[in-house]
C-alpha cells in the first residue's frame, strides 16, 4: 500500500496548484493544464491507494457511514475542515425513483 501524502506534500501541491484552478477556462493555459496533469502523474499511487481503500468499505444506500468516515478522517488528516451528514432517503427516492432499484432498509 502506497503512503498517504504528508499535509505538508499536500498543502505545498495545494498552494502551488490553487491559482492554476482559480482560473476559468479561457485563462488556463497549455502550461497550466500540464503542470495539474504532471503533480497528479507523480501523486498518483497515492490516489490509487486512497480510491483502493474506499472503495474495499461496504456503502450501499443508507449504509454509507463507514466510507463517509473513511473519508472524513483522511481529510481532517490533511487539516481539512469536514462537515459529516445523513441525507434523507425518502426525499432522494421521491426526487430520484430510480434509485430505490437499490434495495435498502429504509426507517417506518
Amino acid at each position: 500500500m502506497c503512503p498517504a501524502a504528508s499535509f505538508a506534500e499536500v498543502d505545498s501541491w495545494l498552494g502551488e496548484l490553487t491559482p492554476l484552478f482559480e482560473r476559468s477556462d479561457s485563462a488556463r493555459t497549455h502550461e497550466d493544464e500540464e503542470k495539474i496533469l504532471a503533480r497528479a502523474e507523480e501523486i498518483e499511487d497515492q490516489i490509487l491507494s486512497l480510491l483502493q481503500r474506499l472503495v474495499r468499505i461496504p456503502s450501499r444506500t443508507g449504509e454509507e457511514g463507514e466510507a463517509q468516515q473513511f473519508l472524513a478522517k483522511y481529510l481532517k488528516n490533511l487539516g481539512l475542515k469536514v462537515d459529516l451528514w445523513e441525507p434523507d432517503l425518502e426525499k432522494m427516492f421521491r426526487r430520484f425513483p430510480r434509485s430505490r432499484a437499490v434495495p435498502v432498509p429504509l426507517a417506518t
